[in-house]
């Protein structure tokens, strides 16, 4: 498909939240750039920070089947709205949605952002002995609908390993703009005696190990601990104010984009120690990709897949021990000379490899190869 005919996408989403960044920021907003008239439809998503792509508003159904069938009625309300030549979605469960439009003559983009099966096999609700085969089954439905799709997009090459009967299919990475992270803003910064971490606080992602990490690395070098994030999990928050090293904790619960690249130009390293959960091990966490491109040492999980990623611009711990994690936040801010020689292998990487302009370039090889209508 060209561009140049002034096609009409629409990027649709029921789960995820406002103006999701790779959905909003990055896709939508490099499709508007690349020619094609853009909408964006998804809940909490009242007013366009952007004037390049038309909003809509989409109601957030409650919870259960009200929510399944609710977003689906929500869905085809918006695609007869905008009346699009092609929905890329965003979600597995709108993939019958796109049987439908397929029928139609739509065509349909599926983003796969996670990996499905790795997911609902480690859902804590569903029984242990279930989980293997419930992640099995929803992964198996999960394929055979999207190869029905006009293509799909996979955020990592491991996500895409599994679509592997798609029609069309292209790995386009979750990686940061270059426009958030400016060179000038990384270069020459007093950066403060922290360790930061960006992201959602759960109990997965290693948050307990961190706190308990900051009472060693305050003890050894007076070093803060930052978290930048809502806490999620019924009494998590109570029980990490509980630990000793809360008391070594600044905790945010939101911030904005200009927030974030404010929080990391001012950080003295970056924390990405998620727990070795098999989805954590196979995935590539933004906010690793955002350290670097601040100018941010990484202390960062010890998973195979991270190694080559974190290269020489920071240190790999376990993430399951917080002694580990302190010694290589210790590490890092001990040495202002190896710090800045991790600063600069990590901006170099970003700026090389790991930003959202290369992979941009992928989305629109897709879009031009789209069958025709």
């Amino acid at each position: 498909m060209e561009s140049e005919s002034k096609l009409r996408v629409l990027h649709l989403t029921t789960l995820h939240p406002g103006f999701d960044p790779r959905i909003y920021w990055k896709e939508a907003r490099s499709l508007a750039a690349a020619g094609y008239e853009v909408h964006f439809a998804g809940p909490d998503a009242q007013q366009a920070p952007d004037r390049s792509v038309q909003v809509h508003l989409l109601e957030r159904p409650s919870n259960g089947l009200r929510r399944i069938v609710g977003s689906t009625n929500e869905a085809l309300r918006v695609v007869a709205e905008a009346s699009p030549d092609i929905v890329h979605f965003h979600d597995p469960e709108l993939l019958p949605v796109g049987i439908l439009l397929r029928r139609r003559g739509i065509a349909t983009v599926y983003d796969a952002h996670e990996d499905l099966t790795n997911q609902v096999s480690h859902k804590p609700y569903i029984h242990r002995r279930l989980r293997r085969l419930a992640g099995a089954s929803v992964g198996a439905v999960e394929r055979t609908l999207a190869s029905r799709m006009s293509a799909v997009v996979a955020a990592t090459d491991q996500i895409a390993a599994r679509h592997g009967n798609a029609r069309l299919l292209a790995t386009v990475r979750n990686f940061p703009l270059e426009s958030e992270f400016p060179k000038k803003s990384v270069a020459n910064q007093d950066r403060e005696n922290t360790a930061i971490y960006i992201g959602t606080i759960t109990r997965e992602r290693g948050i307990l190990e961190l706190v308990n990490a900051a009472e060693q690395f305050h003890k050894d070098v007076g070093a803060r601990l930052v978290l930048a994030g809502p806490i999620h999990g019924d009494g998590f928050a109570e029980e990490l104010a509980a630990l000793e090293g809360w008391r070594y904790v600044d905790h945010t619960p939101w911030l904005d984009r200009r927030e974030v690249s404010d929080q990391l130009s001012r950080a003295g390293c970056g924390l990405v120690t998620l727990l070795p959960s098999p989805s954590y091990l196979e995935s590539l966490p933004v906010k690793m990709f955002e350290y670097m491109a601040s100018g941010l040492p990484v202390v960062a999980s010890d998973f195979p897949l991270w190694r080559p990623l974190v290269g020489d611009a920071g240190v790999m711990v376990d993430p399951t021990d917080p002694r580990d994690i302190a010694h290589g936040v210790v590490r890092i801010l001990s040495d202002e000379d190896a710090a800045s020689s991790m600063s600069s292998a990590g901006r170099l990487a970003f700026e090389q490899k790991y930003s959202w302009e290369s992979e941009r370039r992928r989305l629109e090889v897709l879009y031009a190869e789209l069958p025709d209508i």
